[in-house]
């Protein structure tokens, strides 16, 4: 079988630059999770990094059995319960809705957005002001994992039909997935976490590509394992034999240790590089007005 990678890719122009950035979270790659050291969602807090904050009553009212307290016992069993008679009422979808949305009031909760800036921000701010101050039109590929039919590479989208970073992005890449187009388990937000580098580079012009690599195919999110992966970092022993357990079921509903999902990826995810490797290249010789940011 011939590997995808093993290739002599063209040179870049003289004029483009490549900056390769880790997701900048070490605490939450040591310990299988999403989450940083402040127990906020990195992807979340980079959107909602200062107030306003978005409100989300729904999740203040049912914090108190969302977020485990105690692994099992009595008190374990009185959350299952109430969690499961407000699904039962508001449907599962609005359960994983609520989720998604975040919260800022509940530091130890699910979905902490946070309340501030975190490290790993302020790293990457220190990054776009250094390493990208000079560039006028950037890409950003922003790689996820988790949604969609296992290993496909969806290529995520929050702008509307008619907005010119939408209009190119099909362009380059095809057919979108629209966030928000009623899909259950992802939250809608005003904006993608790398939107924020237009905002510190005012000059530039700024498109984010977003590939969704799929694992498991299931639209449904295990709420339980959720609520357990949450428990085990902020209030029980992450390494005792039954959180690293929960951690590697954790770990596979995000990557899939199998030799036919790498290659899928890899060979989905140079397809995406190339091809927006070429429309960077034809986007950088285009009058700068003709595709406003």
């Amino acid at each position: 079988m011939r590997r995808p990678w093993r290739r002599n890719p063209p040179p870049w122009p003289d004029d483009t630059a490549l900056t390769l950035i880790h997701l900048i979270n070490p605490f939450g790659c040591a310990w299988d999770r999403r989450e940083n050291e402040d127990n906020a969602d990195l992807f979340r807090n980079f959107i909602y990094r200062a107030p306003p904050y978005p409100e989300n009553a729904a999740y203040d009212e049912i914090a108190a059995f969302l977020n485990l307290v105690f692994f099992d016992g009595p008190v374990r069993v009185d959350q299952d319960r109430a969690l499961a008679d407000f699904a039962a009422r508001a449907g599962h979808d609005e359960l994983q809705r609520i989720m998604a949305i975040g919260t800022h009031r509940h530091r130890k909760g699910i979905k902490f957005n946070g309340d501030g800036s975190t490290w790993s921000r302020d790293v990457f701010d220190t990054i776009v002001d250094g390493w990208l101050s000079g560039a006028r039109r950037m890409v950003v590929i922003d790689v996820h994992t988790g949604f969609g039919p296992p290993g496909a590479g969806l290529i995520m989208t929050y702008d509307p039909p008619a907005a010119p970073e939408r209009r190119r992005l099909a362009r380059w890449l095809g057919d979108l997935h629209q966030v928000g187009g009623g899909q259950s388990r992802l939250a809608v937000h005003r904006r993608m976490p790398y939107h924020g580098i237009a905002d510190r580079l005012p000059g530039a012009a700024v498109t984010v590509v977003a590939p969704e690599f799929g694992t498991d195919g299931v639209s449904k999110l295990d709420v339980n394992l959720v609520r357990e992966e949450n428990y085990i970092h902020n209030h029980g022993d992450p390494s005792a034999p039954v959180s690293r357990r929960i951690r590697a079921r954790m770990r596979a509903r995000y990557y899939v240790e199998t030799p036919d999902w790498k290659e899928a990826v890899i060979a989905r995810g140079l397809e995406i590089f190339d091809r927006t490797k070429a429309g960077l290249a034809a986007w950088a010789r285009a009058p700068m007005d003709e595709f406003p940011r």
